[in-house]
C-alpha cells in the first residue's frame, strides 16, 4: 500500500512538472511543490494504519490540485486593464462527473476518451459561463 501511495505521489508530481513545462515564473512553485510532495512522501513512510494510508490519497490529490491551481492563477496574471470586466458566472462541477471511469489499453482508447472528456466541458462553456472542475 505504501509503494501504491508513493507512486501515486510521483505522478501528481509528474503532472506539476508538465504543467510548469520549464516556465520561469513557476519555478518557485515548482521547487515548493517538490518539497511538500517529499514531506508527505515521509508522512507516508511513518505511517502504519492502512485506513490512514487510503485517506492521505484524498490529501495528495488536494496538493496536486492546489498546486495547479496555483500555476494557473500565476500564468493568468494580467496587467490591470481600465476596461471594465464582464463578471463570468462559475459553474462548479464535480471531477467524479467529467472524468468517468475507463480502462483504455490503445492510443485510440485514449483519444476517444480525452475527445469525450473535451466535448462534455465545451458543453458548459458559453460567453457569460465558465467551469470549475472540483
Amino acid at each position: 500500500m505504501k509503494k501504491e501511495i508513493n507512486d501515486f505521489i510521483d505522478s501528481c508530481m509528474h503532472e506539476v512538472e508538465l504543467k510548469a513545462n520549464n516556465q520561469e515564473k513557476l519555478q518557485k512553485t515548482l521547487e515548493d511543490a517538490r518539497k511538500q510532495f517529499d514531506d508527505k512522501k515521509e508522512e507516508v513512510d511513518r505511517l502504519n494504519s492502512l485506513v490512514a494510508l487510503a485517506a492521505k490519497k484524498t490529501t495528495i490529490t488536494s496538493l496536486k490540485d492546489r498546486i495547479i491551481n496555483q500555476m494557473e492563477k500565476i500564468l493568468n496574471q494580467k496587467e490591470p486593464t481600465s476596461k471594465p470586466v464582464k463578471k463570468k458566472i462559475v459553474r462548479p462541477l464535480e471531477r467524479e462527473v467529467i472524468f468517468n471511469q475507463v480502462h483504455l489499453s490503445t492510443p485510440e482508447d485514449v483519444d476517444r476518451y480525452l475527445l469525450s472528456i473535451k466535448n462534455r466541458l465545451l458543453s458548459y462553456i458559453n460567453d457569460d459561463e465558465e467551469i470549475q472542475i472540483k
